[in-house]
């Protein structure tokens, strides 16, 4: 904690930290970041506020970053503003999107934009492909030095994953377990 020394002596006790707001559901939607003076301060990777969505089945949809002046503001580390979820109809995630301050499709620091995923019908994910802001593929996985665009898993008859692939960005296998 820190002691704030009024000017006429008193003392006054703030911890700077967090802020955390939820909705009625109980889900989590706001992280706002506070300094000693309960004035907003930007966290380590410069963000001041990060803001939360979610859908009906309470999936996180959204999460966006902002700056002290409560604009989208891309962060530090990945250097991405929004990132946003696609669910198919059995609650499975099926595509991840990253985007800039404004709010145009951005490849974070790996090169990636968009991640899709494929699904069986026991909801195995069977795909896994990293694409860039044009859709190409793009090759982020690093499988022993190779990179790979894409991941395929089997499974048996009891779902458990029996082999995974790992294909480049022209489909060539560089890799399989």
């Amino acid at each position: 904690k820190v002691v704030i020394l009024l000017a006429w002596g008193q003392t006054r006790w703030k911890t700077p930290g967090l802020t955390n707001k939820y909705d009625a559901q109980g889900d989590l939607i706001e992280i706002a970041n506070y300094g000693i003076y309960n004035q907003l301060k930007e966290n380590d990777k410069g963000i001041v506020i990060t803001r939360f969505k979610y859908n009906q089945a309470r999936n996180k949809i959204e999460e966006s970053y902002y700056g002290i002046d409560n604009k989208l503001k891309e962060d530090r580390t990945m250097g991405i503003a929004k990132w946003c979820w696609k669910y198919d109809n059995k609650e499975n995630l099926i595509e991840t999107m990253t985007y800039d301050s404004k709010e145009q499709l951005k490849a974070d620091v790996t090169g990636v934009a968009i991640n899709r995923f494929k699904y069986d019908e026991n909801n195995n994910e069977i795909e896994c492909g990293l694409f860039d802001e044009e859709n190409k593929p793009v090759e982020a996985f690093n499988i022993n030095g190779q990179g790979a665009a894409l991941i395929r898993y089997e499974y048996n008859a009891q779902g458990k994953s029996i082999k995974t692939i790992y294909f480049d960005k022209l489909g060539n296998v560089v890799n399989s377990e």
